[in-house]
């Protein structure tokens, strides 16, 4: 039967993972009926060793982390006579992880150490799946621990090593050291070591498409977990580049002003997103404002919260260079990249769920929007670009959705603001008091009820384009929304959809509706009251 697709591989890369490997395999052959390391040999690709050289035994070294652990210290230990004895190998090979090849407990995921065989914890596989020495071996041999460490999925859907024994045992990953906690994987080959033993670790991954499809098969066969973005849980790539703590990966929104990449914490596993905009003379105010903005926003889990900025000259302040010796010192400053790091990550924007959505998700998100705006008015700021392509989907499940407000570029911490005609907002969504007067956080109210408006009466549908120019179809539309019963969404939107300003409903009023008395939570199985089809008559008039 052939062997499921290799997902990422472990290969020793020095004498002494080599000969621990070598060893470990000696052991199961001279005992081929024993049980020890039948689920070891699940993960082991092995075959005789090809070069005809001979590997010699470093000089064992002093343990540096930590006192020896008495469950693996025992009189069967595998030392040798003479420090720097050749040692003829036999066998070579590697460890393979693949979605096929389940370990004890997928939930863990996938331990690696010597194994404990006996006392408390003790498994009769010793507890570990990649068996890194035989068994038994002492901790003062390699400094390798009865259970070391263990590679998992994390939520974001990427592989992560992760400490496990509690004797800090060491592992290094790349060129960081480290001895509890986790790190991300983020070289698609790279080195990695656990105690003297170390490895070259590499994804196996020829098709990206074929890994998503497994990934998002063993998350939910075996994890059970809704699918991971693949933004966030694809393979490593030489595109991918890093931002202090954090990968940055791909492109996943583009406006006229900024790129948007997909983001992750390195230690942590965060998911997140990064922004990107050009600095330049003309920019850098707005630049320096959304980032002043995003720093001062509330936490709430659907408003963004702000992690770094990252200048690409490494100064906060733009400008050319201090040094008069410096040709440029002279020049006007030079554009220059910007990077804004914050969380959630958003998988999509509302444009592309509108319409996917059932009837419930569709209240429990609205009600989050509303939640969202309501949060910010309390914090003095009105958002001024609420609109469908503003509002992320973080989580979506056929039972749960979870979203958050976006791009705060025309954000202000104000009670009031004069119009500005042609520079703010989005022109579908914008109040008709927006371009004309003095305006307030009703705005905000104004553009959530015109997402309600495509939410649950008109399929997606935009009414007109500039209700300021079109107030007869409007009045059709919202006297239609009035007749309907006083305890559904229609009945809200009309309230939210006040031409004067001053007696549009607020947010934090909205919020009471009788329409989210009852289905608000997710997992709800009811379906709220909405009237659809006399409104529906009225809005195609």
């Amino acid at each position: 039967m052939d062997r499921p697709p290799i997902v990422l591989r472990l290969t020793p890369s020095n004498a002494d993972a080599k000969l621990a490997f070598n060893d470990t395999i000696s052991a199961q052959k001279e005992k081929p009926g024993s049980v020890e390391l039948l689920h070891a040999s699940r993960f082991m690709a092995i075959e005789p060793y090809r070069q005809e050289i001979q590997v010699p035994e470093p000089v064992t070294r002093k343990s540096t982390a930590g006192p020896e652990d008495t469950e693996t210290d025992t009189a069967t230990d595998v030392e040798t006579d003479t420090e720097g004895q050749a040692v003829q190998l036999k066998w070579q090979g590697s460890y393979d992880l693949s979605f096929g090849v389940r370990p004890n407990f997928p939930l863990i995921g996938w331990v690696v150490g010597v194994g404990r065989w006996h006392g408390k914890g003790s498994k009769p596989n010793g507890g570990v799946d990649l068996q890194l020495a035989p068994p038994r071996t002492s901790f003062s041999k390699y400094e390798v621990a009865g259970r070391h460490a263990r590679f998992f999925i994390d939520e974001t859907g990427s592989f992560t090593i992760c400490t496990v024994s509690d004797r800090s045992p060491r592992i290094r990953l790349g060129v960081e050291e480290f001895f509890s906690g986790q790190r991300v994987i983020t070289e698609r080959s790279c080195q990695i070591s656990f105690g003297k033993l170390d490895y070259v670790l590499e994804f196996v991954v020829d098709d990206e498409h074929d890994y998503q499809r497994s990934l998002r098969q063993y998350l939910k066969n075996h994890l059970l977990r809704p699918p991971a973005p693949p933004d966030l849980s694809a393979t490593p790539s030489p595109w991918d580049s890093k931002l202090g703590y954090w990968l940055v990966r791909g492109t996943v929104g583009k406006g006229s002003f900024a790129t948007v990449s997909a983001a992750k914490h390195t230690v942590t596993g965060e998911a997140g997103a990064a922004k990107f905009m050009v600095r330049t003379q003309e920019t850098q105010k707005a630049i320096a404002q959304e980032i002043d903005i995003l720093k001062s926003l509330p936490n709430h889990p659907q408003i963004l919260q702000f992690h770094d900025v990252q200048y690409e000259r490494g100064e906060k302040w733009f400008c050319a260079p201090s040094d008069e010796d410096d040709e440029r010192h002279s020049f006007k400053a030079r554009p220059e990249k910007v990077a804004i790091i914050y969380s959630p990550f958003a998988r999509a924007t509302m444009t592309e769920c509108l319409n996917d959505l059932s009837i419930s998700l569709r209240l429990v998100a609205f009600r989050e929007l509303i939640q969202g705006v309501n949060a910010l008015h309390r914090a003095g700021f009105i958002h001024r670009d609420i609109k469908p392509g503003n509002w992320g989907v973080v989580n979506l499940t056929p039972s749960e959705i979870s979203t958050v407000i976006l791009d705060y570029g025309q954000a202000v911490r104000a009670v009031a603001c004069e119009p500005k005609p042609g520079l703010v907002g989005t022109v579908p969504y914008l109040a008709p008091e927006m371009e004309l007067r003095t305006y307030g956080p009703g705005v905000d109210i104004w553009a959530c009820g015109i997402i309600g408006l495509q939410l649950f009466v008109t399929a997606g549908i935009l009414q007109w384009k500039n209700v300021t120019y079109e107030r007869r179809k409007f009045e059709l539309v919202v006297t239609a929304l009035r007749d309907e019963p006083a305890d559904s969404v229609c009945n809200l939107l009309s309230q939210m959809l006040v031409w004067d300003s001053s007696e549009r409903v607020s947010a934090e009023v909205a919020l009471g509706h009788a329409s989210f008395s009852g289905p608000h939570q997710n997992h709800s199985s009811a379906e709220p009251k909405f009237g659809l089809k006399r409104s529906r008559s009225h809005s195609s008039t």
